[in-house]
């Protein structure tokens, strides 16, 4: 997990600076096909925070590890509220 956590951490501090860096304005109203691509970015994104082993790290704490699901996929359980928030049973 520590290589995957390393290799998001740098990805994320690559890729960072490029909005700030191109300089060029938003436009006032989104076209048609930037929705659509907004559309299919938000799922594949979501897609790969809630299945792909890459990002096993950030799931750690509320997961618990099942096995394979498919390809580049895990499958993984909801952690019991106990375990996740020890406090909880006080």
């Amino acid at each position: 997990m520590g290589g995957y956590l390393a290799a998001m951490a740098g990805f994320g501090a690559y890729t960072a600076p490029w909005p700030r860096l191109r300089g060029r304005p938003l436009p006032e109203r989104p076209e048609p096909w930037d929705v659509v691509l907004t559309s299919v970015a938000t799922f594949r994104l979501s897609r790969l925070l809630s299945k792909a082993s890459v990002t096993s790290p950030l799931r750690a704490p509320f997961t618990r590890y099942v096995g394979p699901q498919g390809p580049a996929e895990l499958h993984e359980e909801a952690q019991p509220e106990t375990a996740r928030r020890p406090w909880a049973s006080w």
